[in-house]
This record gives structure tokens, C-alpha cells and sequence, in this order.
């Protein structure tokens, strides 16, 4: 994806995408059941995403936050910083069909963990966002959630105290190799409205 992400010249969260981005996608989606959007990125792409989300009408409060740590730890940091209690977390590189983000934010109950219902046939157990309370993360800061082992401790964990559940939901595109992002294209160039 990185030299995909030359010849675009920018970072695949602001691929285009059908009428918009990736990014653009989610913050659309998620406004619908969210109060505050986070788009965390790191200090060297902090301009390129001022300028694509200057360019967006967004009726909810955005903000983008810059974070010191590289990963997922980073992520973690800047969500903890988040004004409400209970988050609606996802990657910036996933697509989602419109109903996905406010199922996930529907689901009761104070911490929802979400597997990837596409890629779990194949025993790829990926989790693709959540609803989790803040107080998680700071657990989630501990493990690496690329790890499976840690991961599946630590939610299993939630799961078995009552404190949480997983559900499986499907994601459409996970933009991680130049087909995935040929795919997605080809898919909204046939599916305008999607």
C-alpha cells in the first residue's frame, strides 16, 4: 500500500472511494450515532488530513488528534482523551456497508467487541471496531490487539465477568494491499449508491 500511497500521494484512509474517501465514509456513517469523531493521526500526515476534512461538511464536533506513540498505543492514548465514556472505535482502512456502525452502536451493553464475520470462516479472527467504555482501554493499552493470543485472553476475559460480548459483523473492504483497494473501486464504481 505504500506505493500506492506515493502515486496517490496520500495515506489510505483518504483514498478516494466512490463519491468520497474512505475516511469520509466512516466520519458519514458514524455521525449518524456518534456526538464527537476522533480521527487520530500521526504529526507527519496532520496536514494532508486538515486539509481533506476542511473540505468535508461534518454537522458533529471532529476532531483530529495527533499521537506521540506510533500504533495501536498511540491510538489507544488519544482515545482515552476522548470527551464521552463509552466509544464507537473502528480502523480508518476498513469499509463498511451503512448499517454496520449503527448496529454496533445499538448493541446493549457497556463493551461490544466486533470480529470481522468476512474473515472469520477462515479462522482470521480480526477484530474490526467496538463500543467499548473508556476504562477498557486502558487494558487494551497493555496488549498489542494484532496479537491473537492477548486479545482473545483479554476479551474473553471481559466476556466471562458479564463486563462485555462479541458479535460478528461483516466489513466490506479491508484496504490493506493495493487488490483490496482495486476491489473496493470496481465494487462502488458498480455500486454508486452504496
Amino acid at each position: 500500500m505504500q506505493e500506492l500511497s506515493q502515486k496517490l500521494q496520500l495515506p489510505k484512509h483518504l483514498f478516494p472511494l466512490g463519491k468520497s474517501s474512505v475516511l469520509g465514509r466512516l466520519i458519514q456513517q458514524m455521525q449518524a450515532v456518534c456526538s464527537e469523531i476522533l480521527v487520530i493521526t500521526s504529526a507527519a500526515q496532520e496536514a494532508v488530513f486538515q486539509e481533506h476534512l476542511g473540505k468535508m461538511g461534518h454537522p458533529i464536533p471532529l476532531r483530529l488528534q495527533i499521537k506521540k506513540d506510533e500504533g495501536f498505543a498511540g491510538d489507544f492514548k488519544v482515545m482515552a482523551a476522548a470527551y464521552e465514556a463509552q466509544l464507537l472505535v473502528t480502523m480508518g482502512d476498513l469499509v463498511f456497508a451503512p448499517h454496520v456502525l449503527p448496529t454496533i452502536a445499538a448493541h446493549q451493553g457497556p463493551n461490544v467487541i466486533v470480529i470481522d464475520r468476512t474473515t472469520a470462516p477462515h479462522f482470521d479472527f480480526r477484530i474490526i471496531g467496538g463500543k467499548i467504555q473508556k476504562n477498557l482501554i486502558t487494558k487494551l493499552q497493555q496488549v498489542n490487539p494484532e496479537s491473537f493470543w492477548p486479545m482473545f485472553k483479554l476479551v474473553a476475559s471481559e466476556v466471562l465477568r458479564g463486563r462485555g460480548k462479541v458479535t460478528f459483523l461483516p466489513s466490506l473492504f479491508n484496504l490493506n494491499t493495493p487488490q483490496a483497494y482495486q476491489q473496493a473501486q470496481a465494487y462502488f464504481a458498480q455500486h454508486p449508491e452504496a
